[in-house]
Protein backbone atom coordinates (compact mmCIF):
# COMPACT_ATOMS: atom_id res chain seq x y z
CA UNK A 1 0.00 0.00 0.00
CA UNK A 2 1.45 3.46 -1.15
CA UNK A 3 1.55 5.26 1.77
CA UNK A 4 1.08 9.57 1.49
CA UNK A 5 3.14 11.53 4.08
CA UNK A 6 0.99 13.62 5.95
CA UNK A 7 1.87 17.76 5.86
CA UNK A 8 2.86 17.62 9.41
CA UNK A 9 5.30 14.84 8.53
CA UNK A 10 6.85 16.82 5.80
CA UNK A 11 7.27 20.01 8.19
CA UNK A 12 9.08 17.24 11.08
CA UNK A 13 11.11 16.38 7.98
CA UNK A 14 12.17 19.83 6.68
CA UNK A 15 12.99 20.92 10.70
CA UNK A 16 15.17 17.53 11.00
CA UNK A 17 16.81 18.71 7.78
CA UNK A 18 17.49 21.94 8.92
CA UNK A 19 18.74 21.43 12.12
CA UNK A 20 21.27 18.69 10.25
CA UNK A 21 22.48 21.56 8.20
CA UNK A 22 22.36 24.45 10.61
CA UNK A 23 26.02 24.85 11.46
CA UNK A 24 26.09 23.95 15.52
CA UNK A 25 27.68 26.45 17.80
CA UNK A 26 31.48 25.01 17.32
CA UNK A 27 31.03 25.08 13.84
CA UNK A 28 30.12 28.73 13.81
CA UNK A 29 32.97 29.29 15.99
CA UNK A 30 35.78 27.03 13.60
CA UNK A 31 34.57 28.50 11.00
CA UNK A 32 35.46 31.92 12.25
CA UNK A 33 38.36 31.62 13.19
CA UNK A 34 39.27 30.35 10.37
CA UNK A 35 37.82 33.66 8.41
CA UNK A 36 40.25 35.74 10.96
CA UNK A 37 43.02 33.26 9.97
CA UNK A 38 42.66 33.85 5.82
CA UNK A 39 42.48 37.72 7.08
CA UNK A 40 45.68 37.83 9.08
CA UNK A 41 47.75 36.15 6.05
CA UNK A 42 46.15 38.79 3.55
CA UNK A 43 47.03 41.82 6.24
CA UNK A 44 50.35 40.88 6.04
CA UNK A 45 50.93 40.45 2.87
CA UNK A 46 49.28 43.87 2.56
CA UNK A 47 51.44 45.54 5.30
CA UNK A 48 54.40 44.91 3.91
CA UNK A 49 52.94 46.44 0.25
CA UNK A 50 51.83 49.65 1.94
CA UNK A 51 54.57 50.36 4.35
CA UNK A 52 57.11 50.83 1.44
CA UNK A 53 55.38 53.76 -0.26
CA UNK A 54 54.45 54.98 3.17
CA UNK A 55 58.31 55.37 4.31
CA UNK A 56 58.46 56.86 1.08
CA UNK A 57 55.84 59.64 1.75
CA UNK A 58 57.10 60.12 5.35
CA UNK A 59 60.59 60.75 3.74
CA UNK A 60 59.41 63.58 1.38
CA UNK A 61 57.44 65.11 4.06
CA UNK A 62 60.68 65.35 6.46
CA UNK A 63 62.11 67.51 3.33
CA UNK A 64 60.21 69.46 3.00
CA UNK A 65 59.75 70.27 6.57
CA UNK A 66 62.81 72.90 6.71
CA UNK A 67 61.22 75.07 3.72
CA UNK A 68 57.55 75.34 6.26
CA UNK A 69 59.56 76.99 8.97
CA UNK A 70 58.82 80.29 7.72
CA UNK A 71 55.54 79.85 7.21
CA UNK A 72 53.27 79.08 10.36
CA UNK A 73 50.17 77.70 7.38
CA UNK A 74 52.43 75.10 5.69
CA UNK A 75 54.37 74.18 8.72
CA UNK A 76 50.65 73.37 10.44
CA UNK A 77 49.49 71.29 6.95
CA UNK A 78 52.44 69.44 7.01
CA UNK A 79 52.56 68.66 10.10
CA UNK A 80 49.27 67.90 9.97
CA UNK A 81 50.43 65.72 6.76
CA UNK A 82 53.15 63.65 9.16
CA UNK A 83 50.95 62.89 11.86
CA UNK A 84 48.55 61.59 9.48
CA UNK A 85 51.19 58.88 8.46
CA UNK A 86 52.43 58.11 11.77
CA UNK A 87 48.48 57.25 12.81
CA UNK A 88 48.67 55.34 10.10
CA UNK A 89 51.73 53.38 10.35
CA UNK A 90 50.70 52.97 14.50
CA UNK A 91 47.43 51.80 12.86
CA UNK A 92 49.29 49.00 10.38
CA UNK A 93 51.36 47.61 13.41
CA UNK A 94 48.27 46.62 15.79
CA UNK A 95 46.57 45.09 13.41
CA UNK A 96 50.00 43.17 12.62
CA UNK A 97 49.72 42.70 16.82
CA UNK A 98 45.56 41.59 16.36
CA UNK A 99 47.04 39.21 13.81
CA UNK A 100 50.30 37.60 15.22
CA UNK A 101 48.98 37.93 18.50
CA UNK A 102 52.74 39.25 19.78
CA UNK A 103 54.43 42.67 19.86
CA UNK A 104 57.10 43.08 17.02
CA UNK A 105 58.91 45.13 19.54
CA UNK A 106 60.04 45.43 23.29
CA UNK A 107 61.45 48.14 25.60
CA UNK A 108 60.97 49.57 28.90
CA UNK A 109 59.57 52.55 29.32
CA UNK A 110 58.13 54.48 32.26
CA UNK A 111 54.84 55.75 33.40
CA UNK A 112 56.17 59.44 33.26
CA UNK A 113 56.33 58.32 29.13
CA UNK A 114 53.34 56.93 28.91
CA UNK A 115 51.46 59.75 30.84
CA UNK A 116 53.47 62.61 28.46
CA UNK A 117 52.14 60.73 25.39
CA UNK A 118 48.82 60.18 26.89
CA UNK A 119 48.41 64.32 27.62
CA UNK A 120 49.60 65.17 23.70
CA UNK A 121 47.18 62.38 22.12
CA UNK A 122 44.24 64.49 24.19
CA UNK A 123 45.57 67.76 23.40
CA UNK A 124 46.01 66.78 19.44
CA UNK A 125 42.66 64.25 19.19
CA UNK A 126 40.37 64.97 21.52
CA UNK A 127 40.33 68.74 21.98
CA UNK A 128 36.45 69.35 21.56
CA UNK A 129 36.20 66.99 24.84
CA UNK A 130 37.17 68.11 28.52
CA UNK A 131 39.58 65.93 30.09
CA UNK A 132 41.85 65.36 32.67
CA UNK A 133 44.32 63.10 33.45
CA UNK A 134 45.15 62.31 37.27
CA UNK A 135 48.53 60.81 38.07
CA UNK A 136 48.64 59.54 41.63
CA UNK A 137 52.09 59.54 43.75
CA UNK A 138 52.11 55.97 43.43
CA UNK A 139 52.49 55.69 39.78
CA UNK A 140 55.88 55.05 39.57
CA UNK A 141 57.79 52.67 37.37
CA UNK A 142 58.32 50.89 34.19
CA UNK A 143 56.01 49.05 31.90
CA UNK A 144 57.75 46.35 29.34
CA UNK A 145 56.57 46.29 25.61
CA UNK A 146 56.10 49.10 22.83
CA UNK A 147 54.98 52.29 24.16
CA UNK A 148 53.41 53.75 20.49
CA UNK A 149 51.33 50.36 20.27
CA UNK A 150 49.94 50.85 23.69
CA UNK A 151 49.71 54.73 23.23
CA UNK A 152 47.41 53.79 19.75
CA UNK A 153 45.54 51.32 21.64
CA UNK A 154 44.02 54.26 24.73
CA UNK A 155 43.76 56.49 21.59
CA UNK A 156 41.08 53.97 20.23
CA UNK A 157 39.62 53.52 23.51
CA UNK A 158 39.48 57.51 23.95
CA UNK A 159 37.87 57.59 20.82
CA UNK A 160 35.64 55.40 21.06
CA UNK A 161 34.66 57.48 24.01
CA UNK A 162 33.93 60.50 22.31
CA UNK A 163 31.97 59.25 19.07
CA UNK A 164 29.62 57.49 21.26
CA UNK A 165 28.98 61.44 23.39
CA UNK A 166 26.97 63.83 20.94
CA UNK A 167 27.78 67.14 23.12
CA UNK A 168 30.16 67.67 25.89
CA UNK A 169 31.91 64.75 26.01
CA UNK A 170 34.12 64.32 29.45
CA UNK A 171 37.09 62.03 29.69
CA UNK A 172 39.24 61.16 33.41
CA UNK A 173 42.16 59.25 32.88
CA UNK A 174 42.98 58.11 36.36
CA UNK A 175 46.50 56.17 36.68
CA UNK A 176 47.63 54.38 39.52
CA UNK A 177 50.08 51.73 40.78
CA UNK A 178 48.53 48.49 42.64
CA UNK A 179 51.12 45.92 43.74
CA UNK A 180 53.13 45.08 41.06
CA UNK A 181 50.33 46.55 38.53
CA UNK A 182 50.06 49.89 36.94
CA UNK A 183 46.23 50.49 36.78
CA UNK A 184 44.72 53.01 34.15
CA UNK A 185 41.18 53.67 34.09
CA UNK A 186 39.52 55.53 31.65
CA UNK A 187 36.10 57.23 32.33
CA UNK A 188 33.27 58.90 29.98
CA UNK A 189 30.26 60.48 30.60
CA UNK A 190 28.32 58.50 27.65
CA UNK A 191 25.30 56.77 27.26
CA UNK A 192 27.28 53.40 28.44
CA UNK A 193 27.12 50.27 26.85
CA UNK A 194 23.84 48.70 25.62
CA UNK A 195 23.13 45.47 27.64
CA UNK A 196 22.96 43.50 24.27
CA UNK A 197 26.82 44.02 23.55
CA UNK A 198 28.62 43.75 26.91
CA UNK A 199 29.16 40.40 25.90
CA UNK A 200 30.32 40.72 22.79
CA UNK A 201 32.01 44.19 22.87
CA UNK A 202 35.33 43.16 22.26
CA UNK A 203 34.77 40.27 19.42
CA UNK A 204 35.77 41.31 16.41
CA UNK A 205 33.16 42.87 13.50
CA UNK A 206 31.32 43.61 15.99
CA UNK A 207 30.14 47.37 16.45
CA UNK A 208 27.51 49.17 17.79
CA UNK A 209 27.61 51.97 15.60
CA UNK A 210 26.37 51.90 11.99
CA UNK A 211 29.15 52.98 10.46
CA UNK A 212 31.68 50.98 12.83
CA UNK A 213 34.02 48.28 11.64
CA UNK A 214 33.92 46.31 14.95
CA UNK A 215 37.98 46.01 14.77
CA UNK A 216 38.63 49.20 17.40
CA UNK A 217 37.78 47.53 20.89
CA UNK A 218 39.59 43.62 19.52
CA UNK A 219 42.71 45.16 18.43
CA UNK A 220 43.36 47.19 21.68
CA UNK A 221 42.25 44.29 23.93
CA UNK A 222 45.07 42.51 21.49
CA UNK A 223 47.78 45.26 21.77
CA UNK A 224 46.94 45.17 25.85
CA UNK A 225 46.94 41.13 26.04
CA UNK A 226 50.39 41.39 24.31
CA UNK A 227 51.61 43.55 27.13
CA UNK A 228 50.60 40.53 29.38
CA UNK A 229 48.08 43.02 30.09
CA UNK A 230 43.74 43.03 30.95
CA UNK A 231 41.41 45.42 29.33
CA UNK A 232 37.51 45.23 31.20
CA UNK A 233 34.94 47.52 31.32
CA UNK A 234 32.97 48.71 34.17
CA UNK A 235 29.26 51.05 33.80
CA UNK A 236 30.01 54.39 36.47
CA UNK A 237 27.39 54.92 39.09
CA UNK A 238 26.32 58.51 37.60
CA UNK A 239 26.46 57.25 34.08
CA UNK A 240 28.73 56.45 31.34
CA UNK A 241 31.77 53.84 31.45
CA UNK A 242 35.15 52.77 32.99
CA UNK A 243 37.42 51.28 30.63
CA UNK A 244 40.26 49.46 33.39
CA UNK A 245 43.58 48.58 31.49
CA UNK A 246 45.86 46.58 34.35
CA UNK A 247 49.66 45.96 33.05
CA UNK A 248 52.41 44.36 34.67
CA UNK A 249 55.37 46.75 35.74
CA UNK A 250 58.64 45.51 34.92
CA UNK A 251 60.72 43.94 37.33
CA UNK A 252 62.97 46.84 37.75
CA UNK A 253 60.72 49.29 38.76
CA UNK A 254 60.64 48.99 42.50
CA UNK A 255 64.86 50.46 42.55
CA UNK A 256 64.31 52.89 39.75
CA UNK A 257 62.04 56.04 39.04
CA UNK A 258 59.47 56.65 36.95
Amino acid sequence: MLHLASEADQGSDCEDTQRQTLPSGEDREAVRRQKLELLGHSYTALVHQIRTPLTVAGLYAELLQPRCESDAESKAALDGIVNSLHTIENYMRNCLIFVKGELQERRNFTITEIVERIEASCQRYFSRAEYQVIRTEAAVGSVSGDLSALISAIDNLLENATQAIDDCPRLSININCEECTLVMELSDNGPGIPEEMKQKVKQPFVSGRKEGTGLGLAIAESVIRAHRGVLSFAPNAGGGTTARIALPLAPSVHTGNG
